[in-house]
């Protein structure tokens, strides 16, 4: 089939692909659609979620703060930062 050519159809394919549960695929389809398209505050912030829930916290903390740089009173980017930055100061015991 033709291959994905502009952000949205990465985008998609990005879901497809976290509905798989095929994370690092999804990521790098997040990653090739905000490279065509930077300012897709949402995708951005679906990816952030993507990489916390794949234990990529410092990934995560990065494409967080792009969204809060874009759009400040994002309350879910800003609840999720929080929460990353808890958990990365409180030891993990397993």
């Amino acid at each position: 089939g033709a291959q994905p050519t502009t952000g949205a159809e990465l985008r998609e394919m990005a879901l497809l692909y976290e509905a798989l549960d095929r994370r690092e695929k999804a990521v790098a389809a997040y990653e090739a659609a905000l490279r065509l398209e930077p300012l897709e505050v949402g995708w951005r912030y679906e990816l952030a979620m993507l990489l916390h829930e794949s234990g990529r916290l410092d990934d995560a903390r990065r494409h967080l703060a792009l969204v809060l740089g874009q759009r400040p009173g994002h309350a879910r980017a800003k609840r999720l930062m929080l929460k990353i930055t808890r958990d990365q100061a409180v030891p993990r015991v397993e």
